[in-house]
Formats: structure tokens, C-alpha cells, sequence
């Protein structure tokens, strides 16, 4: 079986030279897993959307496959100009003085609107898999903080309540603590903690899907 996984630094290994190290290699080999990590440094949730998507949209049998998403931060937008050219906008670029990012978090930038499309992400995906029996388990980078930030309305506690518990599990940042870098990405003993933290839930995914197969 593959395990496909898609997300941000944290999945792709940043900070860790040993790629044997990092938390997608340790679960590949611990369930003898075939690997497949599509994940990039600075990656935002719509384009592990997108990337997620166009992957699967290729693959014939999806049976053959177990999914773990890693959803970044919602701060991170990605747009697609006129010319069909993806355009980053970045928070941190913006403090350097870039003007596109700059120009959009002074002007155009809502915590509210962060809220609302990383909820869309998350749901989207989460309805392709179950519309296709793709068997699949997502995370948080760390716990979304725009929940509490932003005025949410009871209609949109409801659109929250939309994602389902069983397969969105928790945040990672918690349970790395301790085994951070300077630069705050997980190192080996981090990414350690991480696989020790997801192996019951994938675990328990994978031995069903064993079960239905016997």
C-alpha cells in the first residue's frame, strides 16, 4: 500500500538533513508503506489542495492508498493572476518590504477570511475522500488560532461542525514540545514525538482497512 502525505515544512522535513528522520519516512517504514510525500516548504493550504487533488485525479485504483494531510497556516494565500501565474502572498515577505504581500496585509488582509477559507479547504478534501473510499487522516501545524480571534456567528459553528472529528485529529506543535529548532520546525527528536503521536490513529485506520480485505 502508499502512503501519500502533503503539507508544509513540517511534513517535507525543513531543518532535518537526514530524511530517514523526519515523521513521513518513520511511518512508511513502521507500517511498510510506500511513500509518497508531496510536501514543500512555505506550502499554503490552497495549493495542498490543489496538489492533492491533481495527484488522485491520476490514480486509477485509490484503494491503494492511505492519506495524511498536514494543513498549514491560514495566514498563507496563494493567487493566480491573469497570466495563469501563481502568485505567493506571505506575511513574512510582507515585513521585508515585498509590495504584493505588502500591498494585501495593509489593505486586504482579514483574520475572518483566513478563517473561512482554511474551513473550505479542510472540507473540500475531506469530501473528495469520502466521495472516493480514500482512507485518510488530517493535522494541523499548529492549533488554529483564528478560531478565537475571529467574531464567529452560530451559521458558522455550524460550517466548523462540517469536519469530521474522526479523521481530523489535533495539532502537532503540542506534541513536538521540546524538539523544536531555532528556526521552529521540528527536529529529529520532534518529528520522533510526532510519529509516536500519530501511530494509534493510523494504526487503527489501517487495521480496518486489513480487515476488510481478509
Amino acid at each position: 500500500m502508499n502512503i501519500y502525505v502533503n503539507g508544509d515544512s513540517w511534513t517535507y522535513g525543513y531543518e532535518v538533513n537526514d530524511k530517514t528522520k523526519i515523521w513521513p519516512y518513520i511511518v512508511a517504514k513502521e507500517f511498510n508503506l510506500e511513500l509518497i510525500n508531496e510536501s514543500m516548504i512555505g506550502l499554503s493550504n490552497e495549493l495542498i489542495l490543489d496538489k492533492t487533488l491533481k495527484f488522485f485525479s491520476k490514480v486509477n485504483n485509490t484503494e491503494d492508498y492511505f492519506v495524511i494531510i498536514v494543513w498549514s497556516y491560514p495566514i498563507r494565500k496563494d493567487i493566480i493572476n491573469n497570466d495563469g501565474k501563481k502568485v505567493e502572498l506571505r506575511a513574512k515577505a510582507a515585513l521585508e518590504g515585498e509590495s504584493i504581500s505588502l500591498d494585501y496585509y495593509t489593505k486586504y488582509h482579514f483574520e475572518y477570511d483566513d478563517y473561512l477559507r482554511y474551513i473550505r479547504n479542510v472540507l473540500g478534501l475531506q469530501h473528495y475522500f469520502k466521495l472516493n473510499k480514500i482512507k485518510y487522516l488530517m493535522f494541523d501545524v499548529e492549533r488554529n488560532t483564528y478560531f478565537n480571534k475571529a467574531k464567529i456567528t452560530e451559521s458558522d459553528k455550524e460550517y466548523f461542525d462540517l469536519i469530521d472529528s474522526k479523521n481530523f485529529i489535533g495539532d502537532l506543535y503540542s506534541e513536538s514540545e521540546g524538539g523544536m529548532t531555532e528556526g521552529g520546525h521540528p527536529n529529529e527528536l520532534g518529528h520522533e514525538k510526532i510519529y509516536k503521536y500519530m501511530h494509534p490513529f493510523i494504526k487503527n485506520k489501517l487495521d480496518k482497512h486489513y480487515e476488510l480485505c481478509d
